[in-house]
């Protein structure tokens, strides 16, 4: 979900393991920091464009609109 921004990334060892105490940072930011409260407020927001998006008239339902026009009649 890079474009979406809301995710947090793990810093990994360079043996490629993540370490204990780094989940454990991003964990407790999740849930009780800063960026945590900006993700889920960004999670919110793109759920409601969502919502906007798939109801009749929305984005996502002209694009299928227009899409299924491209299909041959048979």
């Amino acid at each position: 979900m890079e474009g979406a921004k809301v995710a947090m990334r793990l810093k990994v060892r360079k043996d490629g393991i993540y370490d204990r105490e780094e989940i454990g940072r991003v964990v407790k930011d999740l849930m009780e920091g800063e960026e945590g409260e900006r993700l889920r407020k960004k999670a919110k927001e793109l759920e409601v464009e969502a919502a906007s998006a798939m109801t009749e008239g929305g984005s996502s339902s002209v694009a299928l609109a227009e899409k299924w026009k491209s299909f041959p009649t048979v």
